[in-house]
């Protein structure tokens, strides 16, 4: 392999070779245990012809890192050409506080000379000029509005879906069942084998469930159960409520052993978008405790403010 310090003239005429190489016969071994036993065996009497090609590697590289230092630390240069300037031209103390400076430079010459070497380095680099601009504003709104129409839309429906189920929810489970066929078509399940969301196939131990807001197919490991709580929340239907509401939200033994008694069943995407929809009301409608506190303390101060007017006129 050939020296990486070497001058661009030596090398041009050196094929470059890589590998596991030895540094005297320049034969790949291949791997680094070849070339240790390669070594010990073809060139244990030659060790200083080893140590003389470090040696001249190691020079060279000292010899280029010097280089290097001296084309780069022009500041050191313009100094002393101003200390002896300085020196020359003035006589007596002015000498004195020359030699001292001179003295002072040569003490703190390595820090002065990186600092200096590192300024250089980027006065001589070229300015960068700005790059060029483009504005994505205009496309990132044609992108960004139509999918936020699209889940808008669809989470609208399913609201007015979840209002028309709430309204007059029967207690009686077959009822209840009919009511919930009556809002929305369910898909039929006779050309359904699979669950589309884990693929499992329907039989006598994993039944076919229906989404009541958009009348899919699952199974029940992939069903949620929307609580109704949340839904009269999303529905805004608090005040009226059906008896069969709030039969479901006083038994709170029956909403244990039987969850989807007390809820409604979906599937993962419409509870997505419902969920999405109520933590961005209670977002735009939170208020921190610091802020409410604020607003108390404020309230109080306008209370201290009124009372404290009348007790200077009393006084």
């Amino acid at each position: 392999m050939s020296n990486p310090f070497g001058e661009p003239d030596d090398d041009e005429s050196c094929e470059i070779l890589e590998g596991f190489l030895c540094p005297i016969c320049r034969e790949d071994l291949k791997s680094a245990e070849f070339l240790t036993v390669h070594f010990e065996r073809s060139h244990a009497e030659q060790q200083d012809a080893l140590k003389s090609v470090f040696k001249d590697i190691i020079s060279k590289a000292k010899n280029k890192i010097l280089n290097f230092d001296e084309t780069f630390d022009l500041s050191r240069s313009f100094d002393k050409n101003a200390t002896i300037s300085g020196a020359a031209s003035s006589g007596g103390t002015s000498g004195n506080v020359a030699a001292n400076a001179t003295s002072g430079a040569d003490n703190n010459g390595l820090k002065m000379s990186n600092a200096r070497t590192r300024m250089n380095i980027f006065n001589f680099m070229d300015r960068q000029e700005v790059g060029a601009e483009y504005n994505h504003l205009e496309y990132f709104p044609s992108i960004r509005n139509p999918r936020l129409e699209r889940y808008a839309s669809e989470t609208n429906k399913l609201i007015i879906r979840l209002h028309k189920l709430l309204t007059n929810l029967p207690m009686d489970p077959v009822l209840r069942k009919q009511h919930e066929r009556n809002i929305f078509t369910w898909l039929d399940g006779s050309s359904v084998k699979l669950c589309p969301s884990c693929a499992k196939n329907f039989h006598i131990a994993r039944h076919q469930h229906h989404c009541r807001l958009c009348g899919s197919i699952m199974c029940n490991d992939c069903s949620k159960i929307l609580p109704i709580e949340t839904a009269l929340q999303l529905a805004s239907l608090a005040t009226s409520q059906s008896e069969a509401i709030k039969e479901m939200q006083s038994s709170s033994d029956a909403s244990k052993s039987n969850p989807q008694h007390h809820g409604i069943r979906s599937c993962d995407h419409c509870l997505w978008l419902l969920e999405t929809r109520q933590e961005m009301h209670e977002s735009r409608t939170y208020r921190p405790l610091i802020s409410q506190i604020y607003a108390n303390t404020k309230t109080a101060q306008r209370c201290i403010t009124r009372y404290r007017n009348v007790f200077k006129n009393c006084w």
